[in-house]
């Protein structure tokens, strides 16, 4: 896809926005371009500007389209996708959408991936931030010395859980010197074998037969929830602390549900609606957009008017749904906010090179152009 790139430096206009990127003279706008003539452009500033990039979509439609066609260009790219947090005791709980968010960072993070692309609503949700996530990353191979109970620990830590036989993503076990687990983004298990407490062989093995079947070199393992306590002594004292700070009306009924989850999370037990403890489990609760910094990323926004319209559609429908919360005790104050706003979005397009990207002007933006 080269004659792209080539295509695009013989204009004047692209040379031009290529300079602003390049020297941070961003925010810019650029006008008159649809849907494949943006990931043209995208891809050809990455590759022109060594430069990673988070693509903020209009709409999910348009994320996949994005995707698809920026890795036909020869860009690597993940979808990042909104989530439904969890807020009540559930028995079952699906994470599909939280891996696949998990799975776009972690590559992110270790360099298989040049672009991140999501709607604005999903990328200002409150996530685990890039210290966090990148501390609980590690890779297994042969040959490694770890001892087995080590590997359990450390998957535990990454949010997965422990069961007597894997059934699912996000489990782990042990038999022995062997090791199963389900990582994310995976289409099956892995088995690690030991040879004492060195590792003898890592491989995929299918889950009805539990034979084993590709070998593997080696293996990266990430986080499988997004929401992981570093301590459940600590969490359940934050929780009560809390419980014992609120008055008024909304007491009788939220203070009866902190005590009762701090109870169990003491007690070692998980409980299903640990999203809602996010605030208390970070220190600064992290949004998509703190994965990506000055001197390394582009930010796009595509159709910024539609992407106002999205997250003021998504703030009305969660001030709806708060009431419900509140009412009910599921939440309370101080455990009432989980994304960031547009205008947080709109500051963060100032301190990292930004392009809004336009199939028409349509009215003023709220951030002028340098170039």
């Amino acid at each position: 896809m080269n004659f792209l790139k080539n295509s695009f430096n013989l204009v004047e206009e692209y040379k031009g926005l290529l300079k602003a990127v390049k020297e941070n003279l961003t925010p810019s706008v650029v006008t008159g371009v649809s849907g494949i003539h943006k990931c043209g452009m995208i891809s050809s500033l990455l590759k022109d500007s060594q430069k990673k990039a988070l693509v903020i979509a209009a709409d999910e439609a348009e994320a996949n389209r994005f995707k698809d066609d920026l890795i036909n260009m020869g860009t690597s790219a993940a979808v990042y996708p909104l989530r439904d947090f969890c807020f009540r005791q559930t028995a079952g709980t699906s994470h599909e959408y939280e891996r696949q968010r998990l799975e776009a960072l972690s590559r992110y993070i270790s360099g298989s991936c040049d672009c991140i692309i999501a709607c604005a609503d999903a990328a200002l949700q409150y996530t685990i931030g890039p210290v966090e996530l990148k501390s609980k990353m590690f890779t297994l191979s042969p040959g490694m010395e770890i001892k087995p109970d080590e590997i359990i620990t450390r998957l535990v830590k990454c949010g997965y859980t422990r069961e007597e036989q894997i059934e699912g993503n996000g489990q782990c076990s042990q038999r022995g010197g062997i090791v199963d687990f389900f990582p994310p983004g995976e289409q099956n298990p892995a088995r690690i074998e030991f040879w004492g407490d060195e590792i003898d062989s890592i491989s995929y093995f299918d889950i009805a037969t539990q034979r084993r079947t590709d070998s593997i070199e080696k293996i990266n393992i990430s986080p499988c929830i997004e929401v992981i306590p570093e301590s459940n002594n600590i969490l359940a004292k934050k929780i009560e602390k809390l419980a014992s700070s609120i008055r008024g009306k909304q007491a009788a009924v939220a203070k009866p549900v902190l005590l009762d989850e701090a109870e169990k999370i003491k007690n070692g037990v998980y409980i299903s609606s640990i999203d809602k403890y996010i605030s208390l489990i970070y220190d600064r609760p992290a949004t998509l957009f703190d994965y990506f910094n000055e001197d390394e990323d582009i930010i796009f926004f595509s159709e910024s008017n539609k992407l106002k319209e999205r997250i003021r559609t998504s703030l009305w429908q969660w001030g709806e749904d708060i009431k419900t919360y509140l009412k009910e005790g599921i939440l309370c104050k101080s455990l009432d906010t989980f994304s960031e706003t547009w205008e947080y979005a709109l500051i963060k397009a100032e301190k990292v090179p930004s392009v809004f990207m336009d199939v028409f002007a349509r009215g003023s933006y709220e951030i002028p152009t340098k170039t």
